[in-house]
């Protein structure tokens, strides 16, 4: 669930003006210092300057969007991207946000409308300028949003449903039906819920990725984390296939989860790399990790403190 808006492209004699680049973007916001989310460089473009120099409708030719946001206020940041059908600059809000994001995005759109001379049209066909777009009822989409998650996991209908997601310009935040209940019924839902998903990204913990195998012999395919040693690390309880993985993996095609520990190492030249201490099926490391090593931060994920090599070498045996 989303809301979009569209500001037209300034015209000019013959066509519309250069799409801006990301750089010009990014210091269009005055308010705050914008970071992206989804962007990583790579080695041919080491300090980004590629990147940064390319117009947003260039970028969207292997990307769908920029995932904005503002270090310290983003929980789920919103996407800019461009629609040459439309020549139109698009911004994308998640339903539900927080309400920074909104504030953010409201901010954004209400400079980038200015310089641009346009009015700012949403998908509902409400039309804004860069004067009255702040009048835009954000509360009530945020409101609709939680309603949506509390429907998804009271309703007879969806019981498979024991936890729903969303994503964060970090990581998931995963309700169930207590939290969302907590949610609502305190005396500021909106409040509690931007609060929750706010702190779930800025966790001070190295957010484990997951990865795939297929087994060359029997076709299997397997997932694994992988847990550092003296790292504080945010792993989830019980494994699925997160919305990332998608596209190439469903939950039903992984036959088993595995949880690899590991550390850091520097050999004499003082080369960096990773030494493998050992390895084990994901739910015995659930088992035998002692409960004052972790706790929960929401209704899926937990925060596993760092754990020195002894203590792992325990949990293998």
């Amino acid at each position: 669930m989303s809301v979009s808006f569209y500001i037209k492209n300034k015209k000019k004699f013959f066509g519309y003006e250069k799409v801006i680049t990301v750089r010009e973007a990014i210091d269009l916001f005055k308010e705050d210092k914008l970071s992206f989310y989804n962007i990583d460089f790579h080695s041919n473009d080491p300090d980004g300057e590629k990147f940064y120099n390319t117009s947003i409708e260039s970028w969207q030719e292997n990307h769908n969007c920029i995932l904005f946001g503002v270090e310290g206020k983003s929980a789920r940041g919103f996407e800019f991207s461009y629609n040459s059908t439309k020549n139109s600059y698009v911004i994308r809000e998640y339903t539900p946000a927080s309400e920074n994001d909104w504030i953010v995005a409201l901010e954004f759109m209400k400079v980038l409308a200015e310089k641009l001379n346009s009015k700012i049209i949403s998908e509902q066909g409400d039309i804004f300028t860069f004067e009255t777009i702040n009048t835009f009822d954000y509360k009530k989409d945020i409101k609709s949003g939680i309603e949506v998650i509390f429907d998804i996991l009271h309703k007879e209908s969806e019981k498979e449903f024991d936890i729903d997601y969303i994503y964060g310009i970090k990581r998931p935040v995963a309700f169930n039906k207590e939290r969302i209940e907590k949610i609502i019924k305190s005396n500021d839902e909106i409040e509690e819920f931007s609060k929750f998903c706010q702190d779930i990204q800025y966790i001070d913990a190295y957010s484990a990725r997951q990865s795939f195998v297929e087994d060359t012999i029997t076709k299997e395919k397997w997932g694994y984390y992988v847990l550092t040693e003296n790292l504080r690390t945010i792993l989830p309880y019980k494994p699925h296939v997160e919305i990332f993985s998608m596209d190439y993996i469903k939950n039903d095609e992984v036959t088993f989860w595995k949880i690899f520990f590991c550390a850091y190492k520097v050999d004499e030249n003082g080369e960096e790399g990773i030494e493998k201490i050992g390895e084990l099926i994901y739910d015995d490391f659930i088992k035998r990790l002692p409960t004052d090593k972790y706790q929960f931060i929401d209704a899926s994920y937990i925060v596993v403190e760092p754990l020195n090599r002894e203590k792992i070498l325990e949990l293998l045996k």
